[in-house]
């Protein structure tokens, strides 16, 4: 009997002590998936621990492949490709070469062969139309652009993403012209979008984040000419 008061008594503290440890360790855990975000300039929108949707990762140090990735820092490219491949897209190395080589967001926009010099003839009451899919941070992601332009505003701004944005939705869109023809010979603006990200890590949960992208634009009012560079922050 005494025996089985001693068992009862440490059954009944395992009780009451079990509860708060698992709750300290998903706060170990929560606070770890933190420091990654918040080292990776990404900003946390919101977590579930009961919800898996999303892109599916197993660990931390798998997040910190992805965090890499979608903030475009080195990574490592083999196991990038397994974490996509786990779910279910596959893509071969070529894709990042090509991604690697086309990349312009290290370049000045002065350096894309921007015609310098002032303008004889202006031209702000032509109409035109714009369409053109940039990268982003992410190898992965890309945006489609459209717009047009004409007496000096460009307007019917428009984004959609395009590629391969499994977990990856659009949030916040929006264009901001800074220059008018009027002074200088082309528009001018700053696009900025948020990209929203669902990733779920197992026996963790699901954290959404966010980052902002930002690109310089150039257009020539007489001959519709675009010239584009990705902004880092």
């Amino acid at each position: 009997m005494e025996k089985f008061k001693k068992m009862s008594i440490r059954f009944f503290f395992l009780v009451l002590i079990l509860p708060s440890c698992i709750e300290a360790e998903n706060e170990f855990e929560f606070e770890s998936v933190k420091k990654i975000i918040d080292k990776h300039e990404l900003e946390l929108v919101g977590f579930d621990k009961d919800y898996n949707q999303g892109l599916k990762l197993d660990d931390l140090s798998e997040f910190e492949i992805i965090a890499k990735s979608i903030t475009g820092k080195h990574h490592d490219s083999s196991r990038l490709l397994s974490i996509y491949s786990k779910n279910g897209i596959n893509i071969n190395d070529r894709f990042f070469l090509e991604f690697l080589n086309n990349s312009l967001k290290n370049e000045d926009i002065n350096e894309l062969n921007f015609t310098k010099g002032t303008y004889k003839i202006l031209c702000p009451h032509n109409q035109g139309a714009v369409y053109k899919r940039l990268n982003t941070s992410n190898p992965l992601v890309d945006v489609d652009v459209t717009f047009s332009y004409g007496n000096g505003l460009i307007n019917n701004f428009d984004i959609t993403l395009a590629g391969f944005p499994f977990g990856v939705s659009l949030g916040k869109k929006s264009f901001n012209q800074n220059t008018f023809p009027s002074n200088g010979g082309y528009y001018g603006g700053i696009i900025t979008i948020t990209l929203n990200y669902n990733i779920f890590i197992e026996d963790i949960g699901t954290f959404y984040v966010s980052e902002p992208t930002h690109w310089k634009v150039k257009i020539e009012a007489c001959n519709g000419t675009a010239y584009w560079i990705q902004l880092v922050q």
